[in-house]
């Protein structure tokens, strides 16, 4: 978004609900998580689901174009195609292709920043975790 000169105002409460978005689930994902093992509603899991359902539908909904073509969720439809990862939840290979998106825009710290996270919530962060038949190893 740094490079967009006169930015939209939509574009920009785009950007702003990301963040929100990336802050709440960075730090009530953990609670929630263990909260669905148990099945006792706590405010972790109501607070991950309203950001999931409310402000990711609104990043989607003001990016327009400038959302609409991450790297991110193209990962996750590619992936969709391969039977290996049929088991993989659509939040985990999302999750696996943010890695990936940041890592093409060269944002390598970001990535470091985010692996912590990743670890402590068990999510792939290599190729969702399993061989992929007929493709290379790299």
């Amino acid at each position: 978004m740094a490079g967009i000169k006169n930015k939209p105002m939509p574009l920009q409460i785009s950007h702003y609900t990301a963040r929100l978005c990336k802050d709440v689930l960075l730090q009530h994902s953990e609670g929630a998580i263990n909260t669905a093992k148990t099945v006792v509603l706590n405010k972790d899991f109501i607070k991950v689901s309203e950001t999931i359902i409310m402000l990711g539908g609104m990043v989607g909904g003001f990016d327009d174009h400038y959302g609409r073509v991450t790297a991110a969720h193209s990962i996750h439809n590619g992936l969709t195609a391969l039977e290996e990862t049929h088991q993989a939840l659509h939040g985990e290979k999302v999750a696996y292709g943010i890695l990936v998106q940041l890592m093409l825009e060269g944002k390598v710290s970001e990535v470091e920043q985010l692996l912590p996270f990743y670890h402590k919530l068990g999510l792939q962060i290599s190729r969702m975790g399993k061989p992929i038949q007929g493709v290379a190893r790299v």
